[in-house]
């Protein structure tokens, strides 16, 4: 076998992704030819074809042509991991499991579960679970499922610049859109497709992915639009913004608040500066931030630890969610 040959056998299951993700052959074909490489489309089915076993991958036919895909049970073909590097892919696992929808991360499952295999294989690292503690901050909540292939046809779409049609539940009812797919919003356990109606390609809106009850790829590009999808992202669209520029915070903090902001900061300008050290220890903090309802709850969270002393936005806020008395009063 050639150099050229492997070359380009590699180059092509670089270009495979993994199920329900799938790469047509017409498109491998074009990418091999982008890069050089003089093969017919039927010899890239052959060489895929002879693949297939070895590395698990799979193919269906469509009108479109072949499509390819990893099997979700492939193993990939990467370097060895060091044991560092592996527990803090498993560190980062156990972190986003909780934000995003299991279906989600199925895409890169391998590469923690390589990391799992390179710990267990190791007896001095293999109960690792029981002297690595994982401490999320706030209330854990599951997100709301998301169907696998729906979120694969809408994030290749995304990425693609391709419409896509799609069925959405809306309230008691089920309406057919087909959409021209600008973006996404990710706000914590809420997926949002940024995307406009074929019949006015010039206006952005927000399709949550779980209320999509099927999607499908028309690899047929988006109508042109005029609108700029990063003013929009950047328009607090979402509504979690309370104004609309940052402000400047200011707060009294001691006990657990305290040592919250010791360790970590709001914003890259945080300062604490200790301003009592008895019959408790008190700080002033102040950090330039965004005013958002998180922003709220965070230091309602906290509460007699902290006391906000300006903006007045922010304590007015406070005192419409909890009154006065949700105020830190250190006397």
């Amino acid at each position: 076998m050639s150099k050229s040959t492997i070359l380009r056998q590699l180059t092509m299951l670089r270009l495979i992704p993994k199920y329900p993700s799938f790469i047509l052959s017409k498109q491998v074909h074009q990418t091999l030819h982008d890069e050089g490489f003089s093969v017919s489309k039927r010899t890239v089915e052959r060489d895929l074809d002879n693949l297939a076993s070895l590395v698990g991958i799979d193919f269906t036919d469509s009108p479109e042509g072949f499509k390819w895909a990893y099997l979700k049970t492939a193993k990939e073909f990467t370097p060895a991991l060091t044991p560092s590097e592996a527990l803090l892919l498993c560190i980062a696992y156990r972190q986003i499991i909780d934000v995003l929808p299991f279906t989600c991360i199925s895409d890169i499952e391998p590469k923690f579960l390589k990391a799992e295999e390179t710990l267990a294989r190791n007896e001095k690292f293999k109960n690792w679970h029981e002297r690595v503690k994982i401490i999320t901050f706030g209330l854990p909540l599951k997100a709301k499922p998301i169907d696998d292939e729906i979120r694969c046809s809408v994030y290749d779409s995304m990425l693609n610049g391709e419409r896509l049609s799609i069925e959405y539940q809306k309230e008691s009812e089920v309406i057919n859109y087909t959409l021209n797919t600008h973006g996404l919003i990710i706000r914590e356990h809420t997926h949002y497709l940024v995307g406009t109606k074929i019949e006015s390609p010039d206006v952005f809106q927000l399709f949550k992915l779980s209320r999509v009850k099927s999607a499908k790829r028309s690899f047929e590009a988006n109508l042109r639009c005029k609108s700029d999808v990063k003013a929009y992202l950047n328009s607090n669209v979402s509504g979690y913004i309370l104004s609309n520029s940052p402000i400047k915070l200011t707060l009294l903090a001691t006990g657990p608040a305290l040592s919250m902001f010791m360790e970590a900061n709001l914003a890259e300008d945080q300062t604490v500066t200790i301003i009592e050290q008895s019959p408790q220890q008190v700080a002033q903090v102040v950090a330039t931030v965004e005013f958002t309802h998180e922003l709220i709850h965070f230091l309602l969270g906290f509460g007699k630890w902290i006391r906000v002393t300006s903006p007045n936005i922010v304590i007015e806020a406070i005192q419409d969610r909890h009154g006065k008395s949700a105020l830190l009063d250190y006397t």
